[in-house]
């Protein structure tokens, strides 16, 4: 989307001009969310700011997209057992607000 679209999704959670990244990874949350996505992966680096900040912001997201399930997902480029399980508490998460009757409902936020 355009600049002022971004701004205004991204406002809601952070100020758009503490960081452009941020402002996009945000917005894209919501773009997934309004073109129907049964959930959202964040995935980030060990100590990555952007994912760290964005991670902080999931739960109000969440909130506002009529509980879309948003998981973080940290990688340290090892093969890990608990990304495993993250991911398949995260896939039980979308289907279950897939059968909720939330999945692809508008918020009126």
């Amino acid at each position: 989307g355009d600049y002022q679209t971004v701004a205004r999704v991204s406002g809601r959670y952070a100020d758009p001009m503490i960081d452009k990244a941020l402002s996009l990874n945000l917005s894209r949350i919501e773009e997934l969310h309004q073109a129907g996505a049964d959930g959202v992966i964040n995935v980030m680096c060990h100590n990555c700011m952007l994912g760290t900040i964005t991670a902080s912001l999931s739960a109000s997201m969440r909130r506002d997209m009529a509980d879309l399930p948003i998981a973080t997902l940290v990688s340290e480029g090892l093969q890990s057992t608990h990304n495993t399980n993250r991911i398949e508490a995260f896939i039980h998460q979308v289907h279950n607000h897939r059968n909720s009757g939330k999945a692809g409902k508008e918020d009126d936020k």
